[in-house]
């Protein structure tokens, strides 16, 4: 049998064909791998990252934020009147950006921003940073709220 040149055209043509699906494959094979890692690493970032809840309790005084509002927190969190607030207060009593809790290890701690009424933690004043702990509680202006971890 001989090899006309038609037809080592047409060997050649489909050993290409071939070969060109074959690497398309290998393509995305490994974009798929390369997509689907980063979504596993963030995946386990996200279940290390410390998680709690601000929960809204009753206040002494009078205060436009109802009790009994969970707030899911994780990261860094801002508490305060502004819309950009992960934590919205809409109380007269709360600053725009009151405060900021923040993960520390395997604790939280809580900053006042300069608020004009203050934050309290259990009752108590405080300046710079505080170290909280499950269960605190935590005034901003009239807004009474609970750590639960």
């Amino acid at each position: 049998m001989e090899l006309t040149g038609d037809t080592a055209y047409q060997i050649v043509r489909a050993l290409f064909a071939i070969s060109l699906v074959g690497f398309l494959l290998l393509v995305i094979r490994i974009t798929l791998r390369e997509l689907q890692q980063p979504a596993a690493n963030s995946l386990q970032t996200r279940k290390n990252q410390l998680r709690a809840e601000l929960v809204t309790m009753p206040a002494d005084t009078g205060t436009a934020v109802p009790d009994g509002l969970v707030f899911e927190i994780q990261g860094v969190t801002t508490l305060g009147r502004a819309e950009s607030a992960k934590v919205l207060l809409e109380d007269s009593s709360v600053s725009a950006h009151h405060a900021l809790l923040r993960p520390a290890g395997d604790v939280w701690t809580i900053e006042d921003l300069g608020s004009r009424n203050g934050t309290l933690v259990n009752g108590r004043q405080f300046a710079g940073q505080h170290e909280l702990e499950c269960g605190d509680s935590i005034q901003l202006g009239r807004v009474q709220l609970r750590l639960m971890c």
